[in-house]
């Protein structure tokens, strides 16, 4: 395809499957699904769902640390990222810890899929 018959006008349906099946794309799709809310358009979406509180704890995407219903502790340096796993209640260096790991099922139980 020359420059001049070059596609730029995507919408996001069409840039997510041009970038899936390894066609040219003006730019980058995004998803934004772990940046802050409004901070950043996304071109990939889901149904709307939210998951129960569980055991998390403090303020995702908000320079410090917080702990999510996995039992993971997160580390952000700045607002607006998701920031780095710290610690979590699974190592690869204790597989016995696999063993007695139970899921937070309290985070279905919360959860408003309607």
């Amino acid at each position: 395809m020359t420059t001049q018959n070059r596609k730029t006008d995507f919408t996001s349906r069409e840039l997510v499957t041009a970038a899936l099946t390894f066609q040219e794309t003006p730019r980058i799709p995004i998803d934004s699904q772990f940046t802050p809310e409004g901070t950043q358009p996304s071109d990939v979406v889901g149904p709307p769902y939210r998951y129960g509180k569980g055991a998390a704890s403090g303020v995702p995407c908000k320079k410090g640390t917080y702990a999510d219903a996995w039992g993971c502790r997160w580390e952000a340096g700045e607002d607006g990222v998701s920031g780095e796993v710290k610690d979590a209640p699974m190592d690869s260096d204790n597989w016995e810890g696999y063993v007695p790991f139970e899921p937070p099922y309290s985070v279905l139980v919360e959860a408003d899929d309607s």
